[in-house]
């Protein structure tokens, strides 16, 4: 953190704020500093009301002189002040607590509607991320950003908070300074002695805190994520007590943490409490050593203790807020760093008359990923022709995967290149509507078969496309034989389904937005040989006049290909037909 922590995070607000957001929040801000004037607006009429009640005659001479506005003669008589001076403070009480409520209100909508959005900026950053930067990072990183984004924004209700009370606090007080400066002076002092020990030492803890607050919800949201995703793996292994250890470790850590953090932020109000005790016992004697007249000493006790009676609540909510301010500053920062670190990333290039006419080639292509120094590939150079069936063969590691995320456009080459008949790049999402893509284990959303056959789409169906697809996967006779058809629950990850049917899902997935190009990234490699066998049936039969990519382990799978590409140590070592492939392997 710098040198001025509380400052930064301020300014990191202000980077994660809109113009309108600002804009928002100035208006608020103005109709707070309005609020505090109807405070002291209503501190000053308690003061005389209380005056009026032990000296009618006086006071209506200050309640004269308080509502000069007024051109009516004789409007607030002796006999009559009591009247006015009672209307007057519930009439200025009321204002003030309908402006507050409308200012609360706006407060709340304001910052759910910045939350929202700047998790909105913060998902989109992430979608334009880089693919290899992205893998830089587990999922668990990426939630606890995104949720944290959203809880970060929340860092404006105390600054709100301590803004709205502070300005009300800064006018009661000086009109109690105004009234007795000496023993206001002194004990406002004390006040201050405290909350300059209080901002030196204290804060800084509550600071750290929230630090390991946020670091704990990490891990702990981590922790979750692995027992609930390997559940069947802690059962097996009878894991469940090492796995539900760190959940409580984590969780009883932040529970402690939790309590003296709370602890530590009432201290404040005890302080404050005694305080204004003892400035309504000083201004007693200090009046009375004066020999002051009981209607002075009333109008002066009204003020203080309407005073007291508002900055208590107030300065106990600056300074619990203030505390809860310091607990948000990690969040604040993470949010700011992800935000800055993508705000120039490299997003996918617009190429609207990309097309595919004559080949696909690769030239001298390197890539080594992140935060690594080996490569993964080396010196590549390929091309593939429009409408041939290319396999790719390899041994583990021989750098398959990353080839196809190479010729995606995911992942961006660190030398050579990669275009489309040598004009068009492939890091575009252009290229990517073109493309069919049937990875080795897809992601099934915990939904209907439409659901995920027709990803992302929501209710924008297209049935009859749908049922196309279904027919073109073979999962027709499947779908007819379920009860909901189509609309039948697939299970997290696709649990309710065999192996071979969540592939042909997959298939039905990458053909439903009617692709020129499929990819194939050994989509058969955990099937026994049976189902693969009757899979890759249907893989020739969907692939028919497509591009296709088709990358496998066993060499078996690639009997259609035209070429099959051998690969090892991330290199090409040879580029023959199925039939030599085969001569070879005998």
């Amino acid at each position: 953190m710098s040198q001025y922590p509380r400052l930064k995070a301020l300014q990191q607000c202000r980077f994660l704020l809109r113009r309108r957001d600002q804009v928002a929040l100035a208006l608020l801000a103005a109709l707070a500093l309005l609020i505090s004037l109807f405070e002291i607006a209503t501190a000053g009429m308690t003061a005389v009301f209380a005056q009026v009640i032990t000296d009618p005659q006086s006071g209506a001479k200050t309640l004269q002189k308080a509502l000069f506005f007024l051109s009516f003669e004789d409007v607030v008589s002796p006999h009559r002040a009591l009247f006015v001076a009672a209307v007057g403070i519930g009439s200025i009480y009321l204002i003030k607590n309908v402006l507050t409520g409308i200012e609360l209100f706006a407060r709340q909508k304001a910052i759910a509607t910045i939350s929202i959005a700047t998790r909105e900026r913060v998902l989109f950053s992430y979608a334009n991320l880089d693919y290899g930067q992205y893998l830089t990072k587990n999922s668990s990183f990426y939630n606890a950003i995104v949720s944290g984004a959203g809880t970060a924004c929340g860092a404006l209700v105390p600054v709100f908070s301590i803004l709205s009370e502070g300005l009300i606090a800064i006018g009661l007080c000086s009109f109690v300074f105004s009234l007795n400066p000496l023993v206001t002076g002194i004990l406002f002092g004390l006040i201050g002695v405290f909350f300059f020990v209080f901002s030196k030492w204290v804060l800084p803890i509550f600071s750290r805190l929230g630090e390991r607050l946020f670091e704990l919800g990490f891990l702990s949201s981590q922790s979750l994520y692995e027992f609930f995703h390997a559940f069947k793996e802690v059962i097996l292994l009878n894991k469940r007590e090492v796995f539900i250890g760190f959940c409580q470790k984590y969780g009883t850590e932040s529970e402690n943490l939790g309590v003296l953090k709370n602890t530590a932020q009432e201290l404040p109000r005890l302080v404050v409490e005694c305080v204004f005790v003892g400035l309504f016992v000083g201004v007693i004697l200090f009046s009375c050593a004066q020999e002051a007249l009981p209607s002075t000493l009333m109008a002066a006790l009204g003020g203080y203790f309407y005073a007291g009676f508002r900055l208590l609540p107030s300065i106990n909510r600056i300074s619990s807020q203030w505390a809860a301010f310091e607990g948000f500053l990690p969040m604040i920062d993470s949010t700011y760093r992800e935000m800055q670190k993508n705000l120039h990333a490299e997003s996918l290039q617009p190429c609207p008359e990309l097309t595919l006419i004559h080949s696909l080639s690769l030239k001298n292509v390197s890539f080594q990923y992140l935060n690594t120094s080996r490569e993964v590939l080396s010196d590549i150079t390929l091309e593939i022709q429009k409408g041939e069936m290319l396999g790719i063969v390899g041994t583990t590691g021989s750098g398959k995967s990353t080839l196809i995320d190479l010729i995606l456009g995911l992942l961006k080459p660190c030398s050579g290149e990669i275009l489309l008949d040598g004009r068009f790049p492939v890091a575009s999402s252009h290229w990517h509507r073109k493309i069919g893509y049937v990875p080795q284990a897809l992601y099934l959303v915990d939904g209907t078969i439409t659901a995920n056959v027709a990803f992302g789409c929501g209710d924008q169906v297209d049935v009859a496309r749908l049922h196309r697809v279904l027919a073109e996967a073979q999962l027709k006779d499947l779908v007819d034989s379920l009860p909901l058809k189509e609309e039948t629950i697939v299970g997290e990850r696709g649990i309710r389904l065999s192996g071979g049917e969540r592939q042909r899902v997959a298939i039905a997935r990458a053909l439903y937005n009617n692709p020129e190009v499929l990819i194939f990234d050994e989509a058969t490699s955990s099937l026994d040989s049976p189902t693969e066998a009757r899979l890759m049936e249907t893989i020739c039969h969907v692939s028919s006049g497509k591009t296709v990519i088709m990358v496998a382990h066993r060499w078996t799978t690639l009997r259609e290909c035209n070429r099959i590409v051998v690969m090892k140590k991330g290199k090409i070592e040879k580029i023959v037909s199925y039939e030599e492939l085969v001569r070879e392997q005998v």
